[in-house]
């Protein structure tokens, strides 16, 4: 291996390992003046919302951006970054795409010598690459306290079957805790996120029966309550609805959806900060960003009484009793 290394018919790359030795694109004269992202599909509002403001802030440099669309095919992912390997980009931008293949991809942006930050991974580990995502453990918590602030005792979780958020689910829970609600297995549902959620799993003798659920995509969220109505259960009459992963690109049925919204602005300006500060003497820079919650018209009141709205109850027939103020 070395001997093919000095002949010059392979190359090694740090973290990455050996590849055949690719011919050398002739460099350009030209300054910089382009950025890439790659993103799974432009159906997911948060990767929408996130191109747009990446769209305008280039806009603003005057910068050209070339935008791949993988829709979780990896010959599509490599087909692009073969592409953007022959122009004079700053770097890449790139949402996880699919975790199997999630490695393979950064090895050949490492091999291209190709600047990249990764966006958003709540799945592989990141912990060499730069990274910039909103923070959706303090996504989950924020979810909690409004709820549980609106009297909502049982709350659950819905979340996808294949790429599970495990981070989120564990703070989910643990807000659960904090607050010393109904915290389990049973507050958790995984299915779909193209699918209607399966919410029969979630009602019925024995089950949750939750009065709100928080659920981990816009899709998801959509889909939930358009499904809910199939039941008979009005949004937020009968169920409260939190997104954690922003808005829905179209309200669905008209509703405003609550959700907590992640900062693109900031996200990206940092994102595009590391990029032009490339390269990083082999520093790793990791960023979170704290989203804002936004009440929209799928949260209320729980109409169900609470413990401590009980006790207050009797606490009130007691004065009135005694004739105490």
């Amino acid at each position: 291996m070395t001997s093919l290394a000095r002949s010059g018919k392979i190359v090694r790359r740090r973290r990455a390992g050996s590849f055949v030795a690719r011919p050398a694109y002739p460099a350009r004269s030209t300054p910089i003046s382009s950025i890439a992202a790659i993103v799974t599909n432009v159906t997911c509002s948060a990767h929408a919302r996130f191109v747009h403001t990446l769209g305008m802030k280039v806009g603003l440099r005057q910068w050209r951006l070339y935008l791949g669309v993988t829709n979780d095919r990896p010959e599509l992912e490599r087909q692009f970054i073969e592409y953007i390997a022959r122009r004079n980009v700053l770097g890449v931008l790139k949402f996880a795409t699919n975790p199997e293949f999630e490695s393979e991809a950064r090895a050949l942006l490492r091999l291209h010598d190709l600047p990249y930050v990764i966006i958003d991974d709540f799945w592989s580990d990141s912990r060499q690459d730069h990274h910039v995502a909103y923070d959706e453990c303090a996504a989950a918590e924020a979810a909690v306290e409004h709820l549980a602030g609106l009297g909502h005792r049982r709350i659950a979780l819905v979340d996808t079957d294949g790429w599970t958020r495990l981070r989120l689910m564990n703070a989910f829970l643990k807000a659960l805790e904090r607050k010393h609600l109904p915290s389990g297995d049973e507050n958790v549902l995984l299915c779909s996120p193209s699918l209607p959620p399966p919410v029969e799993r979630l009602y019925g003798t024995g089950m949750l029966n939750p009065t709100a659920i928080v659920t981990a995509f816009a899709m998801t969220a959509a889909n939930l309550i358009g499904h809910l109505r199939q039941f008979e259960m009005c949004v937020p009459g009968d169920v409260s609805v939190v997104n954690i992963n922003g808005r829905p690109l179209e309200p669905p049925f008209g509703l405003d959806v609550t959700a907590t919204v992640p900062p693109n602005a900031k996200m990206v300006d940092q994102a595009i900060q590391l990029l032009e500060e490339w390269p990083h003497e082999d520093q790793v820079h990791r960023r979170l960003f704290r989203p804002t919650l936004h009440i929209g018209d799928t949260t209320a009141v729980c109409r169900e009484p609470t413990v401590e709205s009980c006790r207050e109850g009797v606490s009130q027939r007691d004065d009135e009793t005694t004739g105490l103020p």
